[in-house]
């Protein structure tokens, strides 16, 4: 029995060692900053985005302190970042996979802030998004999403979904952002079985009563082998949807109308967009009647 435990415990620790080693190391320069705004609030911005980096569980950062004694130690200064060789010497000095470099700038009354990501075996750039802010407050709020993408597309890159190719949920991929932003790179229609109708009309201002609310309801517990986080597509979704997809004879779509999320104005009422399946043609079909819903998610 305790040969048994023993074993297990050695897996597990194998595993966990397995696990780390499949996360990439990287090492985060303190930002610069420019256009009035001063190193302190470069340091901190650069201790946010490492808390954040950290807190996403997918990427290991190297201590600062760590970095900055080896850093002296190469005898490393402000002229040797310019020089891409040299600074893949010290990522590699101090076994990290990527150094992300970034600056803080303060410029027509908005705040950007660009980060810079070296891949050290290819000695390049690999990435260089930037975010832009109104105010410092909308760092706390801001900063998270921007820092998860980025640890997403670091890591993320086991599968690579093609457009019309079967999705996690075993629905149908339509859409391939390249990158992911905004907390997701992939659009994916449901499988065909998970249609349903929903009753649509017009109305006057508001929320509609039957429409929205009906949807949502069903929309909110849909669990889809085991995926959740489902919603109505907008106009353009379904239009893609249809160009990629059902001209293609993917996803077992019908002739129907799929009705979008997207409202309009004819006289006093609104309506909602729908895509026709016969043809792709975009239309605000007549009211009072039950079309077709496809839910789609970003992942």
């Amino acid at each position: 029995m305790k040969r048994i435990g023993l074993l297990f415990g050695l897996l597990a620790l194998l595993s966990a060692g397995i696990f780390a080693q499949q996360q990439p190391t990287v090492a985060v320069r303190a930002f610069e900053v420019s256009g009035g705004l001063s190193q302190d609030e470069g340091n901190a911005i650069t201790d946010i985005f490492i808390s954040e980096l950290i807190g996403t569980g997918r990427i290991r950062v190297v201590d600062r302190n760590s970095f900055d004694a080896i850093m002296a130690e190469m005898k490393f200064g402000a002229s040797s970042w310019s020089n891409n060789e040299n600074v893949a010497k010290l990522g590699n000095a101090i076994n990290a996979n990527y150094i992300i470099q970034g600056t803080v700038t303060q410029l027509g009354g908005r705040i950007i802030i660009t980060v810079r990501v070296l891949d050290i075996n290819k000695v390049q750039f690999v990435s260089s998004p930037n975010l832009q802010l109104t105010n410092m407050n909308e760092i706390f709020s801001k900063l998270p999403p921007f820092v998860r993408d980025l640890a997403l597309n670091f890591t993320d890159n086991s599968t690579v979904y093609k457009v019309g190719s079967i999705g996690p949920s075993g629905g149908y991929v339509f859409m391939d952002k390249g990158l992911y932003t905004d907390g997701w790179r992939y659009l994916e229609a449901a499988p065909s079985n998970y249609d349903f109708n929903a009753f649509v009309d017009g109305y006057k201002g508001g929320t509609n009563p039957y429409y929205q609310r009906n949807v949502l309801d069903l929309l909110r517990p849909m669990n889809i082998n085991g995926i959740t986080g489902w919603r109505i597509p907008n106009r353009s979704e379904l239009l893609l949807m249809y160009s990629i997809l059902k001209q293609k004879g993917i996803g077992e779509f019908n002739n129907s109308h799929y009705i979008s999320n997207e409202e309009d104005w004819v006289g006093d009422f609104r309506y909602f967009w729908s895509v026709r399946f016969n043809d792709g043609e975009s239309i605000i079909p007549p009211p009072n009647r039950v079309y077709v819903v496809r839910p789609i998610r970003g992942f």
